[in-house]
């Protein structure tokens, strides 16, 4: 993995509302952020040879509904 695909320089790149939550490990990194009624969700986990992500926006009033549905799509990527 060369350093301009690891999780941090990564993170670094792209475009994300004002004021995300944001956090990296060795093999993936996410962030996530409110903006404009919507929530933002973007989650990347890294391997030896692909990048697996995945992006989901939905109503912040709808949170609630969204947060399971949110964390096992989450779960469910590998790094490759």
């Amino acid at each position: 993995m060369t350093a301009a695909h690891r999780p941090l320089s990564w993170r670094g790149r792209i475009r994300r509302p004002a004021s995300p939550t944001s956090a990296s490990r060795r093999a993936s990194s996410w962030v996530s952020s409110t903006r404009g009624g919507k929530i933002w969700y973007d989650r990347c986990n890294f391997g030896r040879r692909y990048v697996h992500c995945v992006l989901i926006n939905y109503p912040a009033a709808e949170k609630r509904q969204w947060d399971a549905l949110v964390t096992r799509v989450s779960r469910t990527l590998s790094g490759g």
